[in-house]
């Protein structure tokens, strides 16, 4: 049986120029011990999650992310300058994470109040674009229940709108009565709830609470 060559897997042949890479960054993870020298995991199985951390970056000559461009005797010599941590550890390095543990408490309070305070400002901008058109739907002759449907919001938001600015409208935009005989008379026809609340430009509830007078009678 013929042996089987990495250089044979078609995949292999397909990111050559890819593994190649990963292979000398392997090696690289192999001689710094393959652990994270802050946290321990493993970065062997996980050489993604593999960082160079320069102990002195006026030593830095070239990023080790560069390393892939270069040969692995040039490359060793810009690696030994560094140690090995895992990503996280990396971050946390950069950012200087004795200092952060001392301002912590009144860093993530600040972040939160300033959060706080752009969604406030955000939600007052949204109920005032919702209340301005509100008052132009309702005005036009719509009902809250088509405002609501309408636009997506919810109709105890639509009806509480209206209440607060006292929006009233004209002969023109109001609602049409209906009385329970004529909802009877639409229902008998055919005619679905929803329908006979856009003929008479009413609420669905109206003309539900109007054919339940009917049946009660």
């Amino acid at each position: 049986m013929k042996k089987k060559y990495l250089s044979d897997d078609p995949i292999y042949r397909n990111k050559k120029y890819k593994w190649n890479h990963l292979i000398k960054k392997l090696r690289f993870i192999i001689d710094f011990g393959g652990i994270c020298k802050h946290c321990g995991k493993d970065l062997i199985d996980n050489p993604y999650d593999a960082d160079f951390h320069h102990t002195d970056p006026t030593k830095k000559e070239f990023l080790p992310s560069h390393v892939i461009k270069k040969s692995y005797d040039d490359a060793r010599e810009e690696i030994e300058k560094c140690i090995l941590l895992c990503s996280s550890c990396h971050r946390k390095e950069h950012m200087e994470w004795k200092d952060w543990r001392i301002y912590k408490d009144e860093l993530i309070e600040r972040a939160k109040k300033i959060h706080l305070k752009k969604a406030t400002q955000k939600s007052k901008e949204d109920l005032l674009i919702h209340k301005e058109k509100i008052k132009e739907l309702y005005l036009s002759g719509l009902s809250m229940h088509q405002i609501s449907s309408q636009e997506g919001i919810p109709l105890s938001t639509v009806s509480y709108t209206i209440k607060k600015l006292k929006i009233k409208r004209d002969n023109n935009g109001c609602e049409q009565k209906i009385t329970k005989e004529e909802a009877m008379e639409c229902f008998q026809k055919g005619m679905c709830i929803k329908d006979i609340a856009e003929k008479f430009n009413c609420n669905a509830s109206t003309v539900f609470r109007k054919l339940e007078k009917c049946k009660a009678t």
